[in-house]
């Protein structure tokens, strides 16, 4: 084994390892967080139920893998029976009903965020200016921007939000079929569908417009693109032109890049790929992020790439009385006096001179984000039920929470199981399953630093129903693997 053959299976098992090590960061935070909202008691009976937990799922996990890979191999075996056609239209066919019935159960209004890309929809849609008072590019406005079309031809009612929800879902399937498949065979694509088919929170989503409903799709949609030919180059173009939206969405996911140089490395592209890659990505990325940051040029006298809400929100997670997830102090309230712009770089001054400041604090902190990162999602239930102007009781509310969360950890044992298997081997079943790891550790790491929330985590929902895919159909692997191979 030469020198850069084995930097690239230390990496590798390194990428594996952290994925390991967060399944277990789920298995603690999950039970921890709930007990903390349930019965508020201290934090070390918190950390103690969270800590028993996940050695009582660990136990059980060893006690019992004959019977679990029994159980993988015949959910693997049963996925094979039907056609592909009968799969997809049974799969798709079975989402929409529960996705419908959730509606009809629990017929939500759009609230917080939603509300309001809701309502700068509506003001495109009439050719109106972007923005509201008092700021001209706070929120992003990539959302808007693929709802005012649809508001403008259908309105803007909440059958038209289920109806966009639902073709969003359709997508969303078919795009996580076939890179399930590229990343693992048939059997991956099948189960990974079936995963996102039933996932609570996702069905939960489906009667309010969130931008994450969206994200979801287009990531997807772009790394099938990066990654079905990973050396063809050519097709980076349009796959950052997509990716270039979703920074318009959610400007965060503008640092993937870094996910895909990586993944290229591994994957042994030759440096002139990568770099033509990397190159085709930025120029379709800037193809359609550059008029708006243009528009932005011509209202602010200065450059602004995509928003103005940077600043604030990393000063509200990085500040004496942060919590970790979203909060108004009179830290962050000092902020409103101040124009959009000044704001902006404000947030960000003061932010990072609390973290030089309090070193210490903020690694604390960052240890708190990840819980709040990994310990929920329930975010579909908490916009509908909490936020959705339904009057449910608190039973109610926390049996569908309690619903979420279970199949939150149900998918995060499967992937525990998946990573001892593969670090066992020393190696992952399919070298393109790193680019699905490494984008779900790119959120994990971001909001470590700034707000977070179990709805941050939603953007790679269609990358963790692949990696669980794979844990259970591990012997079926993706014919490329051989030419791959680290």
């Amino acid at each position: 084994m030469n020198t850069s053959t084995g930097i690239r299976l230390l990496l590798t098992l390194i990428i594996v390892g952290i994925l390991g090590i967060v399944s277990i960061q789920v298995l603690i935070a999950t039970p921890l967080l709930s007990t903390r909202l349930l019965f508020a008691p201290s934090p070390w009976i918190n950390w103690l139920i969270g800590i028993l937990f996940s050695m009582g799922i660990l136990t059980t996990l060893f006690i019992g893998r004959q019977k679990l890979t029994y159980l993988f191999d015949r959910t693997e075996n049963l996925s094979k029976k039907p056609s592909t056609a009968m799969w997809l239209g049974s799969v798709i066919t079975i989402g929409i009903i529960l996705r419908l019935l959730w509606v009809i159960s629990f017929p939500a209004s759009p609230s917080s965020d939603g509300a309001t890309y809701l309502w700068l929809a509506e003001k495109l849609s009439r050719g109106e200016e972007y923005g509201g008072t008092g700021w001209r590019a706070f929120w992003p406005p990539g959302y808007p921007f693929l709802l005012s079309p649809i508001v403008a031809i259908f309105g803007s009612s909440k059958e038209v939000i289920v109806g966009t929800n639902l073709a969003i879902y359709t997508g969303t399937i078919i795009g996580v079929y076939f890179l399930g498949r590229t990343i693992g065979g048939e059997a991956c694509g099948r189960i990974a569908t079936a995963i996102i088919c039933i996932w609570p929170t996702h069905i939960a989503l489906t009667g309010v417009p969130e931008k994450e409903m969206p994200l979801i799709l287009i990531l997807v949609i772009v790394f099938l693109l990066l990654y079905r030919r990973p050396k063809n180059y050519k097709i980076a173009l349009p796959a950052g032109m997509i990716l270039g939206f979703g920074a318009l969405v959610q400007p965060s996911v503008i640092l993937l890049t870094t996910a895909v140089i990586v993944s290229d490395f591994l994957i042994r592209s030759p440096a002139k790929i990568i770099l033509m890659r990397l190159a085709l990505i930025l120029l379709g990325m800037a193809l359609i992020i550059s008029p708006w940051s243009i528009r932005n040029y011509q209202v602010f006298d200065q450059f602004v790439l995509i928003s103005t809400n940077g600043g604030g929100v990393f000063y509200k997670a990085n500040h004496p009385e942060a919590t970790g997830g979203f909060i108004r102090t009179q830290w962050t309230d000092q902020l409103d006096q101040y124009p959009e712009l000044e704001a902006n770089a404000l947030g960000f001054k003061l932010g990072m001179e609390w973290i030089r400041e309090n070193p210490m604090d903020f690694l604390r902190l960052a240890i708190e984000k990840q819980i709040l990162f990994l310990g929920d999602d329930s975010t579909g239930i908490y916009e509908t039920l909490r936020r959705g102007g339904i009057q449910v009781s608190e039973p109610t509310y926390a049996a569908w929470k309690a619903v979420a969360n279970s199949y939150w950890i149900l998918i995060w044992i499967i992937i525990l199981v998946g990573t001892y298997r593969w670090l066992s081997r020393r190696e992952p079943p399919s070298i393109l399953l790193l680019p699905m790891i490494l984008v779900f550790l790119y959120f994990y790491s971001i909001h470590s630093i700034v707000e977070s929330g179990g709805k941050y985590h939603l953007p790679a929902l269609g990358f963790l129903a692949i990696i669980a895919a794979l844990s259970i159909t591990e012997k079926q692997r993706s014919h490329r693997q051989s030419q791959q191979r680290p």
